[in-house]
């Protein structure tokens, strides 16, 4: 219950690096506890929306950062502005660049501190550019051995996440279980 809820003693910032269960993640938070969204990295011409929220009686600052994935490119589709393969032109394009560069606009909207915790995931677009690259097809199994190299990517890329916020504190999320009944 929100009354019961304690402000933390200094602020507080939280980036979730991922996809749009993520953005919906941060929104759906920013939506009930009254706090408006705004942009803090302009994607022009993307998909990719990146905002945040202030969330005053929390102290507490809410993100949501777009990650490509942990593979090399070619990405998921939607990393792109349209199907020629082309980023929106503020937005470095490669997920470790992205990272690294681009997070920089975090720390703008949250006094010019590193987020105090950082929500990491991308299995959403992993598995998309696995199918994407496999033919798309309906019966999609993916390869063999990409469990075993999604996880080599996943500690390289946690690695640039941490060099890039030495003193957060990070969280790997994992993939809510879909209904059987729906996939």
């Amino acid at each position: 219950h929100r009354s019961k809820l304690k402000t933390f003693k200094e602020h507080v910032g939280i980036l979730f690096i991922g996809d749009s269960l993520d953005r919906n993640a941060v929104a759906y938070a920013c939506e009930y506890f009254g706090a408006a969204l705004h942009p803090f990295l302009s994607s022009e011409g993307g998909w990719l929306k990146y905002q945040f929220c202030e969330i005053p009686k929390l102290n507490l600052t809410l993100a949501n950062f777009f990650n490509y994935g942990v593979f090399d490119p070619p990405y998921w589709k939607f990393a792109y502005v349209d199907e020629s393969s082309q980023f929106p032109p503020n937005v470095h394009n490669h997920s470790y660049s992205h990272i690294e560069h681009d997070t920089k606009c975090f720390n703008r909207i949250n006094f010019g501190k590193d987020p105090d915790l950082v929500v990491i995931q991308s299995y959403l677009w992993d598995l998309s550019r696995e199918w994407l690259l496999s033919g798309q097809s309906l019966d999609f199994e993916p390869a063999s051995d990409f469990v075993e190299v999604w996880l080599s990517k996943v500690a390289k890329f946690i690695d640039v996440v941490q060099h890039r916020f030495p003193s957060a504190k990070y969280v790997w999320r994992t993939a809510p279980f879909p209904k059987p009944d729906i996939g």
